[in-house]
Order: structure tokens, then C-alpha cells, then sequence
């Protein structure tokens, strides 16, 4: 089970890393809140509109001089502050695909750990291929099911079944029928 407990906590680096990126991101933001995203929907629910909230200013005042007859005239009127209106946009989509990544990659790694755990996840998942090559009868309850479990166990260990599962899901099914017939 070393390479399942390699692959799994390989998935965990993948989870600390997208943690870390959503720290980074906040730091860089030099924000007072944890989750940037989370603080601006609690801004947006408590009455406090994001847009003044002073993350991305879009308004500001801009002072400029205007010489007329030789005299110089300081103006000072509102801006609109293009560039913010793009960041705040990019720095939205980057916060909302780092969240999609880190969900995906949890529900995977949930996924993983259910499918290698289980000792019937694993021998359904060879059964299934056996079955293909008519190698055992899917009604046989007894003979059949011991000799999967037995193959399973003693054979292919937690690492052959999780080598396989990789195979299928990259290789293709032909491919690990073909390996597992070789196998049994």
C-alpha cells in the first residue's frame, strides 16, 4: 500500500498547496479578512457595498493643472479608475477558480480514499473486468467470489488494484482487461 499512501498524501500536498494560495492571495490583497471572497459577501449582506469598501477602488479624486493665459488653474475631479475594474474582475475569476480547484480535488481525494479502503470497492472494480473475459460468472456467488477475494488479497495487494484503477482511468479499459486476464 505504499503507492496508494504516496498518491494519497500527494493529494494532500494538492490541498495545502491550494490553502496556501488562497493565504497568499489574501496577503497580497492586504485584506483584514481571512477569506477575501468570504469578507465581501458578509460586506455585501451587512449593507456595506464592496465597491467602497476600499479592496479595488473604482472612484477616486485626480488634482491636474490647466495654464490659461499664463495662469495656472488646479482643478481637482472625480476619476474612474479603469485598471481596478479589471483586477477586481481578475482577482474575482482567480478566487472562484481556486476555490473550484481545491472543491474538486477534496471530492477526489474523498473519492480515493473510499475507493482504496474498502476491500468490496476493490474486488468489484477486478470482478468487473473479469467478468468481461467470461474468466468468472457473475451468479456464482461462492467459488467465483472467493477466488476474486483470494486474487485480490494475496495477488494484486492494495497497490496492484490502485495501479489499475490508474491504468483504467488513463490507459482505458481494453487496456487493464487485458493486464488483469494476464494477471488471474
Amino acid at each position: 500500500s505504499y503507492l496508494t499512501i504516496l498518491y494519497l498524501s500527494i493529494k494532500v500536498f494538492y490541498l495545502v498547496q491550494v490553502f496556501m494560495q488562497f493565504i497568499i492571495l489574501n496577503r497580497f490583497l492586504s485584506t483584514k479578512y481571512t477569506f477575501w471572497r468570504f469578507g465581501i459577501l458578509r460586506d455585501i449582506f451587512s449593507g456595506r457595498e464592496w465597491e467602497e469598501s476600499g479592496h479595488f477602488p473604482r472612484v477616486t479624486m485626480c488634482d491636474f493643472e490647466v495654464r490659461f493665459l499664463g495662469n495656472k488653474h488646479r482643478h481637482t475631479i472625480q476619476c474612474v479608475l479603469m485598471i481596478n475594474m479589471f483586477n477586481e474582475k481578475v482577482y474575482l475569476f482567480l478566487w472562484w477558480w481556486l476555490l473550484g480547484v481545491g472543491t474538486a480535488t477534496l471530492l477526489n481525494f474523498v473519492w480515493w480514499i473510499k475507493a482504496m479502503s474498502s476491500h468490496g470497492s476493490r474486488k468489484d472494480f477486478i470482478s468487473k473486468y473479469l467478468t468481461v473475459n467470461n474468466l468468472i460468472e457473475p451468479n456464482d456467488l461462492a467459488g467465483d467470489k472467493r477466488a476474486v477475494s483470494k486474487f485480490v488479497e494475496r495477488g494484486l495487494k492494495n497497490d496492484g488494484v490502485f495501479v489499475c484503477r490508474i491504468l483504467a482511468s488513463n490507459a482505458g479499459d481494453l487496456f487493464v482487461t487485458d493486464l488483469i486476464t494476464s494477471l488471474w
